[in-house]
């Protein structure tokens, strides 16, 4: 069997016995799941961090509404937004995020401060 160039492999824990079979199962689909997010080929569960938590909650309306009042402001900027993510996939490194967006560190940080800037002020009025 040959596998798709597209598809992502998720690496779960080994478990003692058929009865952690559902287990194996989850942690993998996790994995893979984490994989298309972070646009990598192969993920280890045990690598995958607060994915664990919001992953199995991914539908819920509660998460649903936790995230959308979290990014309402921004999800009317599609640059923002693509910086963000991009930020986030870079685990905060802002180097990884320039690179990534094809932008120069400075310009990258002046254009965040300069958004962000009067929604903090918002929030803390």
């Amino acid at each position: 069997m040959r596998l798709n160039e597209n598809a992502g492999i998720g690496y779960r824990n080994a478990h003692s016995s058929y009865e952690g079979m559902d287990y194996c199962l989850r942690e993998g689909y996790y994995a893979s799941i984490v994989g298309k997010i972070e646009e990598k080929r192969k993920v280890n569960y045990n690598k995958i961090r607060i994915y664990r938590i919001l992953i199995p909650k991914k539908n819920s309306a509660e998460q649903t509404l936790f995230m959308f009042s979290y990014l309402e402001p921004i999800l009317d900027h599609h640059e923002v937004f693509k910086t963000v993510v991009q930020y986030v996939l870079a685990a905060g490194n802002i180097d990884e995020t320039a690179k990534r967006l094809v932008v120069i560190r400075i310009r990258l940080g002046i254009g965040l401060i300069s958004f962000t800037k009067p929604l903090i002020k918002k929030q803390l009025a």
